[in-house]
């Protein structure tokens, strides 16, 4: 990329980052997989172990398609959010039909339920 693009570009986050035994494999003439001196700081490569296309000798070719169950896929969102300066998104709250109530006041009633509609006459 031109490095003029730089300045706009927070984070880079590769999966399974072909090394050069697999790129000699697919393609001899494929050129080296090289991270320019301007992305350097903001790039995070992730292999998952055994994964055929990044991990020497690995075998494992479900490996290269665990990253969005492995793990990495959140650890490479809380990478570009740190890099973006933002903190990393809190987990999601749940609230359970139990919890409802816990959290209203003491002093304060119970909401009351909403009105039922009445059944329609007739057959």
């Amino acid at each position: 990329m031109p490095a003029a693009i730089a300045p706009h570009v927070a984070a880079v986050v590769l999966f399974g980052t072909p090394d050069t035994w697999f790129l000699n494999l697919i393609d001899h003439n494929a050129p080296p997989i090289a991270i320019g001196h301007l992305y350097t700081a903001k790039t995070l490569q992730l292999c998952a172990t055994g994964d055929p296309v990044c991990f020497p000798g690995g075998l494992d070719r479900g490996a290269h398609s665990s990253y969005k169950n492995n793990g990495m896929a959140d650890q490479a969102a809380d990478f570009a959010a740190r890099q973006l300066g933002a903190p990393a998104p809190a987990a999601v709250m749940q609230q359970t039909a139990g919890e409802v109530g816990a959290s209203q006041p003491t002093d304060q009633p119970a909401a009351a339920p909403a009105p039922q509609p009445e059944p329609p006459l007739g057959n």
